[in-house]
């Protein structure tokens, strides 16, 4: 992907169009409104900051694959950083139950972000 990145190349698989780049994220999308089929978000950390550019950046029945690697924060170990990163209070009792609760506030922040989508 290196060598085609440098030539400024475009992939066809299967009838897709696939086009290689290297920049800011969020500035690609904000600048493709509505131009994605599909948006695969997986940083390094918290995604919370890339979902609204993401969701603008969908067509209508558009796929949004998100991952991230905060589970401390998203399981209550740092309470702090959830409700700054993804505006909610995690439960700090319910360490069992950290991978359902990380699931339902990511979720919670992916409505969110959909919400200003008209």
């Amino acid at each position: 992907f290196a060598a085609a990145r440098e030539r400024g190349s475009y992939f066809h698989a299967g009838g897709a169009r696939l086009e290689v780049s290297q920049g800011d994220a969020v500035a690609l999308m904000r600048a493709r409104r509505r131009h994605f089929d599909a948006v695969d978000l997986d940083p390094y950390g918290c995604v919370a900051e890339l979902l609204p550019a993401a969701v603008e950046s969908l067509r209508d029945g558009g796929l949004l694959c998100a991952s991230c690697t905060d589970l401390g924060a998203l399981s209550g170990r740092y309470g702090d950083g959830c409700a700054r990163r993804y505006g909610a209070d995690p439960l700090r009792a319910a360490q069992k139950q950290a991978p359902e609760l990380a699931l339902r506030l990511l979720l919670g922040c992916v409505s969110r972000a959909a919400k200003g989508r008209a």
